[in-house]
């Protein structure tokens, strides 16, 4: 594991750029700058939809930031191996092949914490603590 790394949902990227919640938007900014984390293509792929799409930042906005990603954190290919224990965790948990895909992405980069506010929150698989950094 990577004790220090955390894994951050695409739901926590996407509050570090969306002006929508600020409280929120000030907890995410501070998780991705200021510690270190991770986050796999399947969350580049959809920040881009949702920060483009739904929050309005505009195409070649979005590009300078998925960029300066690439450039500042490590980025989790989704292949192969993370496919398979994906459906192996599906399996398992019940969960969504998507949420899978996440933490088996998360699970790849050896990160202890999944930060997402889309799971249930203290729940640890495979040593993967699940965390919701927004809970009150």
């Amino acid at each position: 594991m990577n004790e220090d790394r955390a894994f951050l949902d695409t739901n926590v990227l996407i509050y570090a750029y969306s002006a929508t919640e600020p409280r929120k938007r000030d907890l995410a900014r501070k998780l991705k700058d200021e510690s270190p984390c991770s986050v796999s293509t399947q969350v580049i792929h959809e920040f881009i939809a949702v920060a483009w799409r739904k929050v309005g930042i505009p195409l070649d906005d979005v590009r300078a930031i998925v960029q300066k990603l690439y450039e500042t954190i490590p980025i989790v290919d989704t292949g192969k191996t993370v496919i398979l224990r994906a459906l192996s965790l599906a399996m398992k948990t019940g969960y969504s092949y998507w949420d899978c895909l996440i933490l088996a992405a998360a699970l790849e980069a050896g990160c202890p914490i999944l930060y997402s506010e889309d799971m249930q929150d203290g729940q640890v698989i495979e040593g993967l603590r699940i965390v919701n950094p927004f809970k009150e």
